[in-house]
């Protein structure tokens, strides 16, 4: 740090000495003249048009608060202040005020001006040299007027606190660097005038979240490494005005999901989305006949990905790290460009690649991952075609189950909107619609393990009085869910039924209810203690928590029922508690019995324990145990006997 602050200082010694001379040599050298005045010196840049620049000598600087005058007197002439010189690593200015003479301010201007927090740019100035404001650490926006028609490379450069700025409408380029390591600039409007963004314009700018191309955009080239390490960044949707786009643009983008490149382009770069680890969705434009090495190197996440039949070359290691390709295509080097499968040859349509156009083979998926409905005529699936897919539905003849989906379905009916296990639709196991309130018909008696998979969009929920169970994950990750009214027809609710629905606020369990499992509300953000107090529900209201009408907890409802300390109202006592209390109030004596990821946790035991498949086969046995026991074992649904107490247990 001392080594590069010497040489700042040497350049800024050297600049100053080069501007004076340039100074100098714009009149007569016998006729130039320069005063220091109130800490700022004032050097002659024409003498016929009485111009002056304006610059300071840090060490006769003692206001913190600069305000630059329009007119100064030297040897009893008026001249005009025009241009703002050099004030670099004036760490005692907070703040400057540039008089409407000026129109440009320098190279350097106020580099290293860490204590700068505000610069008033009068609409005079045309122009803003390299690196002005290059590490003014403290200054956190700035207003440029729209008479500015260039700025120099680097002049925001490490304004590390700068969180806003407006791109005047009469800049023509984003000079290189230009914000480079503004860590806290959230977003930019790139404006139709810019024909050009430089390279490394915006690299590092890890908290830029948001990066706007007006529609009418002019854009025609895109340097390299412009948006480097913008970790914050993702999606954008690039003009279709760009014609070019450099190496390594969003490399390490690691927020980014979606990118929308312009079909003027030809050529994907190097490393262009290199370690672009989160990225799903993006297009190959139909001009481009070449991927270059490493282009996609490291984005886990785009699988399957289908490059169009229009590429010609394509580059070492472009794929390195991503599942499938699927290319038509005549050209084919290596095994295949560093993907682990490649898929030729494919016949498409609605959303799925078949080997051919019997579309008895389904090759790849690139449709929504939600739910999945396959084909009946479908008699072969692929390895993984549905990796990242919640659930799959098919009735057909392949056996391979479920090829890389979370869940599989097979012999049921589908019914409108409705996924049903067989015939007699009286238990649900899927939805596929898309409505935001949905009401599950009267004949359901059983909404089934999974039937609502991570459905966000759905908002309500209404439950027949038909329904008397409602299983394990039957409403996982649904975070639009607000309000969830049970019926007292329901008997039993499964572990984590209503887990990770993170924008439920309250749930009203009736007392019909004696049977629920672990975890039930686990991950129920919404529903924490906050209240001062929780109404009835009987002509009253329950805010932020759960009522439950039982008098007493029904079984099952075990200590980890409720781990983020919801709030919860009892019929009988109405009293708060969270899951400490719980616990101590009603079982403080009880076995406990949990199945969690690849673990058996089972507390409060002072007998043998005994661990069965469901075919009645004790698979494990463990004497006299005191207390506390954890038992590795691979997922699966297991029963557990400690004394006279029987469970089933799901274990994850």
């Amino acid at each position: 740090m001392k080594n590069r602050k010497d040489s700042i200082n040497n350049t800024i010694g050297y600049r100053l000495i080069l501007c004076l001379m340039f100074f100098l040599s714009l009149t007569n050298p016998s006729m130039a003249k320069s005063a220091l005045i109130d800490g700022l010196t004032y050097t002659v840049m024409d003498s016929v048009k009485q111009t002056v620049c304006v610059t300071a000598n840090c060490h006769y600087v003692t206001e913190k608060n600069i305000i630059i005058p329009e007119k100064v007197q030297l040897d009893g002439i008026e001249y005009t202040v025009t241009t703002v010189g050099h004030f670099g690593q004036c760490d005692k200015i907070v703040s400057v005020v540039i008089p409407p003479s000026v129109d440009s301010i320098g190279n350097t201007a106020f580099l290293y001006c860490q204590n700068l927090k505000s610069i008033e740019i009068p609409s005079s100035v045309t122009s803003i040299g390299a690196e002005a404001f290059h590490s003014c650490y403290k200054l956190t926006s700035i207003e440029i007027p729209s008479s500015v028609t260039s700025i120099g490379n680097a002049a925001f450069m490490f304004c590390i606190n700068l969180t806003t700025v407006n791109i005047p409408d009469s800049l023509k380029e984003i000079s290189s660097s230009l914000f480079r390591h503004c860590a806290n600039l959230r977003s930019v409007t790139i404006p139709s005038s810019v024909t050009s963004i430089g390279d490394f314009a915006f690299s590092q700018c890890s908290r830029l979240a948001s990066v706007d191309f007006l529609s009418s955009s002019s854009l025609i080239s895109i340097g390299k490494s412009v948006f480097v390490e913008c970790d914050s960044l993702a999606s954008l949707n690039i003009p279709n005005s760009v014609k070019s786009i450099g190496a390594t643009t969003f490399q390490s983008c690691t927020s980014l999901t979606s990118v929308v490149l312009p079909d003027s382009i030809d050529v994907i770069p190097t490393r262009l989305f290199h370690s672009c680890e989160n990225l799903q969705s993006v297009n190959i434009p139909k001009n481009v006949s070449k991927i270059e090495n490493e282009a996609f190197q490291r984005c886990h996440e785009l699988s399957p990905f289908v490059i169009p039949e229009s590429v010609e070359n394509i580059g070492l290691y472009s794929f390195s790290g991503v599942d499938t390709i699927i290319y038509g295509g005549s050209y084919y080097t290596g095994s295949p460009w560093g993907a682990r499968h490649l898929i030729r040859g494919s016949y498409f349509e609605d959303n799925f690649w078949y080997g051919d156009e019997t579309k008895k083979r389904i090759a790849a998926y690139v449709g929504p991952k939600s739910v999945v409905v396959v084909p009946d005529d479908v008699e072969i699936i692929g390895e993984k075609v549905f990796k990242g897919t919640h659930t799959v539905i098919y009735n057909g003849k392949s056996s391979n189950s479920p090829w890389g989906a979370k869940r599989h379905i097979m012999g049921t009916v589908i019914d409108g909107d409705f996924v049903y296990e067989d015939e007699t639709k009286e238990t649900l196991v899927g939805y596929i619609g898309t409505d935001s309130s949905v009401i599950i018909p009267d004949n359901v008696k059983n909404i089934g393990y999974g039937s609502f998979p991570t459905c966000d969009w759905v908002k309500t929920v209404s439950i027949p009085s038909s329904v008397k169970s409602i299983d394990y994950h039957a409403f996982w990750y649904c975070s639009g869910l607000s309000f969830i009214d049970i019926p007292d027809s329901v008997i039993s609710i499964g572990s984590e039924a209503f887990g990770y629905c993170t924008n439920l606020s309250k749930v009203y369990i009736p007392a019909s209810v004696t049977d629920m499992g672990y975890n039930v509300f686990v991950g129920c953000t919404s529903m924490v203690e906050h209240q001062d107090s929780v109404g009835l529900r009987d002509g009253q209201i329950f805010e932020n928590a759960i009522y439950c009408q039982a008098e007493e907890q029904p079984s099952g409802w075990d200590r980890d029922w409720n781990p983020d300390s919801c709030k919860v109202v009892w019929n009988s006592t109405c009293f708060v508690t969270n899951n400490e209390n719980l616990l101590s109030s009603h079982q403080s004596s009880k076995v406990i019995i949990l199945g969690l990821k690849n673990t058996i946790v089972i507390e409060n035991a002072s007998e043998d324990v005994l661990v069965f498949d469901m075919n009645g086969q004790l698979i494990m046995s463990y004497p006299n145990v005191q207390q506390q026991i954890r038992i590795p074992i691979k997922s699966g649904t297991y029963i557990v006997k400690v004394g006279d107490v029987k469970r089933i247990v799901i274990v994850t």
